[in-house]
């Protein structure tokens, strides 16, 4: 005999994903902790130099908890250090639209928008993360940011 698959459960949770009301990890039984563990864990594979480990950790978190900005900046970054510029972008771009006014995610996209050679596009981003790190100056660490972004901007103007 095979086995019986309900389909009516199956269904509803598609439509449970999809609607935004759960995501896979919640329907795996994954908690915050053990995706927390992964995302470490995606992390020191990524500061190894171990691409393919990050970009595996990070990708698996992007699936099973999409909602989290931060799994999508990871994964885009792995996906960016190995080449992948317009996978990256996209992925830079999911980040952004979760947390707009994060201008270390701006700066990524300059960065991969430049390698893209859309100048255009990259002044423009440049720009904004420029705007972004003088409206938060509770922010130290912004400014460093600020400044890095300053400077290719003016390469970018030569």
């Amino acid at each position: 005999m095979g086995s019986f698959v309900n389909t009516d459960t199956i269904s509803q949770a598609c439509l449970a994903v999809l609607s935004g009301q759960q995501t896979l990890a919640s329907i795996a039984g994954i908690g915050a902790d053990a995706l927390e563990v992964i995302y470490h864990r995606g992390y020191t594979a990524w500061c190894a130099d171990n691409i393919d480990q990050a970009i595996s950790d990070f990708g698996f978190l992007v699936l099973h908890q999409p909602m989290d900005y931060r799994f999508h900046f990871a994964f885009a970054s792995a996906l960016h250090q190995q080449g992948e510029v317009t996978n990256a972008l996209n992925f830079y771009g999911y980040a952004a639209a979760m947390k707009a006014n994060e201008p270390g995610i701006i700066y990524r996209i300059a960065e991969c928008l430049y390698a893209l050679d859309e100048v255009d596009a990259t002044r423009d981003a440049l720009d904004a993360v420029i705007l972004l790190c003088y409206g938060q100056t509770d922010r130290l660490e912004l400014a460093s940011l600020r400044q890095h972004a300053e400077e290719f901007l003016i390469r970018l103007n030569k």
